[in-house]
């Protein structure tokens, strides 16, 4: 969608952040968001993704923010705690 080098988990990302944003759209024109057919939501992200480049970066520091939450999470501490 975005380039050949882009990651799954960005473009999923970007999808998610403009998939929220179209809705709001469609929400702030007075309308309901089930009488809009999947396709056509989706088809409204890709050229929102497209118009808006600065959703890419969004999408890449949410990720990187992600995964430095989950780097101080040990499971196996964790999981000793639960079931010591």
């Amino acid at each position: 969608m975005l380039t050949q080098y882009t990651s799954a988990a960005i473009e999923s990302e970007v999808m998610r952040i403009a998939r929220n944003e179209v809705k709001l759209m469609i929400r702030a024109s007075g309308q309901k968001i089930g009488c809009f057919r999947a396709g056509e939501i989706t088809k409204a992200c890709k050229a929102l993704v497209k118009a808006k480049p600065e959703l890419l970066v969004e999408a890449e520091r949410n990720l990187a923010e992600r995964e430095k939450a989950t780097e101080n999470v040990n499971v196996s501490k964790t999981l000793r705690k639960l079931f010591a």
